[in-house]
């Protein structure tokens, strides 16, 4: 009788080439993904150039919260009118990683009846941030769309989506089946 041999017969498990070469490049040199900066730029504005490169990386692993893309570009240096912040931004310190976390000001509609806005803070590299938050007045059905531009992500990188919702005491309905797809 042949006897078969594990390692012969079992899947291959193991990273791919490219997968370890980026956790490699990405781990050793313990210097952000390049791509950071340019969000710390757009948060910042010129008051990024008066920063070391040690500033630097601690503030993108602590994140940063954006404005809008369109009317962010359109804003001079910090005048943005009150424009409210629609993503968070930073690099996952363990796997030197881009990570993205959408709000709810980018997913769902300002003038839709069905949301009040209310404010609750957001840990990020200038210590806790206002932001606003919507809280659904009554719901029957729900349903968020949003869009990610994969550019913006780090190659060779398996990501996790989450959707975070906060029930509060008086809430109903929630113990029906929640069906989500992406």
């Amino acid at each position: 009788m042949e006897e078969i041999s594990a390692a012969r017969d079992a899947p291959d498990l193991s990273p791919s080439t490219h997968e370890e070469k980026a956790q490699i490049s990405t781990s050793e040199t313990g210097k952000p993904p390049l791509l950071s900066f340019a969000m710390l730029r757009r948060a910042m504005g010129v008051q990024i150039f008066y920063l070391d490169k040690n500033e630097l990386s601690a503030r993108v692993y602590k994140g940063v919260l954006l404005k809008d893309d369109k009317e962010q570009v359109e804003a001079k240096n910090g005048e943005d009118g009150g424009l409210p912040y629609t993503r968070k931004y930073w690099v996952d310190k363990k796997l030197n990683k881009n990570c993205w976390m959408f709000l709810a000001k980018e997913l769902i509609p300002s003038d839709d009846e069905h949301w009040q806005w209310i404010e609750e803070e957001e840990p990020c590299y200038s210590g806790n941030e206002k932001m606003q938050v919507a809280e659904r007045r009554r719901i029957c059905w729900l349903e968020i769309n949003g869009k990610c531009n994969t550019i913006m992500l780090s190659p060779w990188t398996t990501y996790e989506v989450e959707i975070l919702v906060k029930i509060r005491e008086r809430s109903r309905g929630w113990d029906a089946p929640v069906n989500l797809s992406l």
